[in-house]
């Protein structure tokens, strides 16, 4: 498990692509701690690249120490094998580039008379796994589609290009190929770079058992013309794979090969919106230490807890083909889903909804043989969320199948706008009398889902929910384009759930945490271009704050220091659809101008009772209160309630079942 505050602690150190040069010192970076053989001993080694752990492809990237003793005399082997000559002064310590590790564990050791310490590192082949389970076969390789030419083995790998490109007018060094199965692309001014790594994370969510591309680009001109690295790399792309695991694994190869090849970045910013802003925030979460600041855009807190909200649009656009559905309006359709318009509940349901559906969200260049088929090929691969992720959630001991974390027993639906007065009480009945649920297949069934506690167990336990517990300590830039209106997914509910989720225990705010808003532009195209020119802008106050808070040399936490130097652009702000700007604390929660243009609305779970915090995948149930409901109930409506809900409803004031706190950090998987 990893120690966030640690794993923060790294020198920033700059190596060529060829030889070792100058470097200073300060916070951040992508190394850890190493193991010291004795504490009587000034000597220390640092894993600088990668965990000692997680080293690839044979070589790490490491500096030793000797406190404020010289480190003349210092020698260096690694297995009995001098390694010397690979190290070279910068200043107060000395770093190099330790080559030639087999596959498994080394021991480096620095000795210099009596003085010893030691390292073990454990390497790993460049095509993973490293610690997000066993690979997910079958595969489809695109290194084709990726410029790469034909994969030279069975885990996609091909050769590195590596190119010299003028990109916006700046020389750029870009260098494009494979790690961890995924098609990475770098890309670093050769002038001017300025020792800062932005790290992009692309949208969507999809389970196609493919290599798949890259949704946003590392050769971007706004980030690479102000000084700024750039990477990214396929499998960072949530619609190609919706698996935050795996994710972070490639972050941290493709950020270690970075290291290696080009220098070791003084911070590392996350950047990307939607799936790019889920993976940002549970990488910052479950494994600490890769990126030192996150700028999302457009953001969800995570898969798993949006997932109910969603399939539930399935199931109540499937109610309003009914007769009794078609009769409610298109007012009264909009207080049951719980968003601004019905639109939003569309664009679920034509977007994500396949997620359920295991022939539906495989790669088209999958072998249609190997798919799975319920009477034909009962053992094919199924393409589902949470069959990708079954490494994370296991399988169910009873069925085989990938444990699913989805419930909808209990749940009243439209209950707020019964409260309301939007609905009458025999048209809230018939909702709940009809609405159903789906099967392990993803087909609608007249049963409501019940999950299993050991199903919301795992996804709680190991992170897939997030929680905000340890992100004090990274300042963060949410960025909401508000599109509410106009029917987008991306709806405002979200930057509230999440700030709820990064409370204190005392219930104080995160005092890292800041709210942009801008206008939507219109079409989705416009407003996902948009949100990308606003994750650049925050790059660049989130660098600025880093920057500050690395300078301060008073005896505070690192949390503390952030909160202490926070920059003037680090502030909640809101854009009106005039242009007029507000900033300042309240101005997303008073009564103004801002919160009056950009109202915050729900999902058909907030809608059904659910609080803004929205994490309960499961809920508690107690028995019916027809007091509850602010309507008088007939005698003949509360026994039909009773016949819908016969273990109970929804008590959304406790905790979820399985609704426990993260195992640990830098959890290990298969």
């Amino acid at each position: 498990m990893g120690d966030r505050r640690r794993d923060r602690r790294w020198p920033a150190v700059v190596v060529s692509a060829l030889a070792l040069a100058g470097c200073t010192s300060g916070s951040g970076g992508a190394g850890s701690v190493g193991a010291d053989v004795a504490d009587s001993s000034p000597l220390r080694i640092e894993a600088l690249s990668t965990r000692p752990e997680y080293v690839t492809g044979g070589d790490v990237l490491v500096a030793v120490r000797a406190g404020d003793e010289d480190l003349g005399g210092v020698a260096v082997e690694v297995d009995g094998r001098d390694v010397t000559a690979a190290f070279a002064f910068d200043g107060d310590q000395l770093v190099g580039l330790v080559a030639g590790l087999p596959e498994g564990d080394s021991t480096i050791r620095a000795t210099r008379g009596r003085d010893r310490a030691e390292l073990v590192v454990t390497s790993h082949s460049t095509t993973g796994p490293l610690f997000s389970g066993p690979l997910l076969e079958p595969f489809v390789c695109t290194t084709v589609q990726n410029g790469l030419g034909p994969p030279t083995d069975a885990a996609c790998s091909a050769p590195a290009q590596v190119t010299q490109e003028e990109v916006g007018g700046v020389a750029t060094t870009v260098e494009r190929g494979v790690l961890g199965r995924s098609a990475y692309t770098i890309a670093v001014p050769r002038e001017g770079w300025n020792r800062r790594l932005v790290y992009r994370f692309g949208g969507g969510c999809g389970s196609t058992y493919s290599q798949g591309r890259s949704l946003v680009e590392a050769t971007d001109p706004s980030l690479l013309s102000r000084g700024y690295a750039v990477v990214t790399s396929s499998l960072n792309t949530f619609q190609n794979l919706c698996n935050s695991v795996v994710s972070a694994e490639v972050a941290l190869m493709v950020k270690e090969h970075f290291i290696e090849r080009y220098g070791l970045p003084r911070f590392t910013i996350g950047e990307g919106g939607s799936g790019g802003a889920i993976q940002q925030l549970q990488i910052a979460q479950n494994y600490p230490g890769i990126l030192d600041a996150l700028a999302p855009t457009v953001p969800f807190p995570d898969a798993a807890s949006i997932a109910p909200g969603v399939t539930d649009c399935g199931l109540l656009d499937r109610y309003y083909r009914t007769a009794e559905g078609a009769r409610l309006s298109e007012t009264q359709r909009a207080a049951i889903n719980g968003h601004r318009t019905t639109g939003t509940c569309e664009l679920w349901v034509n977007t994500f909804l396949q997620l359920l559906d295991p022939t539906r969200g495989c790669s088209a260049e999958l072998d249609p043989s190997k798919i799975y088929d319920r009477d034909r090929n009962p053992g094919g691969v199924r393409c589902t969320f949470q069959d990708s992720n079954v490494n994370i959630y296991g399988r169910d001991p009873v069925t085989g199948f990938a444990r699913r974390p989805l419930d909808n027993t209990g749940v009243q639906y439209g209950l707020e706008a019964l409260r309301d007065g939007a609905i009458t009480v025999d048209e809230f009945i018939d909702l709940n009398e009809y609405i159903g649920g789906y099967d392990i297949d993803g087909r609608i069934v007249p049963q409501r889902m019940a999950a299993t506690e050991e199903d919301m167990r795992v996804a709680y336990a190991t992170g897939q929910v997030l929680h905000g517990q340890g992100l004090w300590g990274v300042p963060i830039i949410l960025t909401d384009v508000y599109t509410d209106d106009q029917g987008d997914i991306h709806d405002r509910q979200r930057l509230f759930a999440i700030r709820e989720r990064l409370r204190g225990p005392d219930g104080a705010l995160d005092p890292n945490l800041v709210l942009w808003t801008v206008p939507g532009m219109g079409a989705l195209a416009q407003t996902l271009i948009g949100a990308v020119s606003q994750g650049a802008d925050a790059v660049g106050v989130l660098d600025e704050w880093l920057t500050k808070a690395a300078g301060d040399t008073s005896g505070r936490s690192w949390s503390e220091k952030l909160a202490a130097n926070r920059p003037t652009g680090a502030v909640d702000s809101c854009v009106l659809p005039d242009g007029e700007r507000l900033s300042g604390p309240g101005v997303n929660d008073e009564d103004n101008a801002c919160t009056r243009a950009y109202p915050v609305k729900g999902d058909p779970r907030r809608a059904a009772g659910a609080p803004l915090v929205n994490d309960i995948g499961k809920c508690r149930l107690v028995p019916i209160d027809p007091g509850s409901y602010g309507v008088t109930l007939s005698e003949g409506q509360r026994r039909r309630l009773e016949v819908i809900f016969p273990d109970g409803v929804c008590d959304w004031s406790h905790p979820g079942v399985g609704q426990v706190p993260i195992d640990g950090t830098w959890l290990r998987f298969g």
